[in-house]
């Protein structure tokens, strides 16, 4: 039987949400929509993400893809939509 860490799986949740729409950019509030997972989990899985890169958040407080998740996408030859 297979084990998941629940933490993992909400932030993969965060992530798919994020890099559905490679140049769109999304408020707190979509992405806790959009990937079923608590406000309260919602920010601190977004503050850790901006803070090592994975993603940017704008003047206006949205998110989309940050440089080290496009430094990935690059190195294993992703879409050249998320990878820049």
């Amino acid at each position: 039987m297979s084990r998941y860490s629940a933490g993992v799986c909400r932030m993969m949740a965060v992530l798919n949400v994020i890099a559905s729409a490679p140049g769109q950019s999304f408020s707190f509030a979509e992405v806790v929509r959009l990937s079923s997972v608590s406000r309260a989990t919602a920010h601190g899985i977004l503050l850790a993400l901006v803070r090592d890169n994975y993603l940017t958040r704008d003047e206006e407080k949205r998110f989309s893809i940050g440089p080290a998740f496009r430094d990935i996408a690059a190195r294993v030859g992703g879409d050249p939509a998320i990878a820049g």
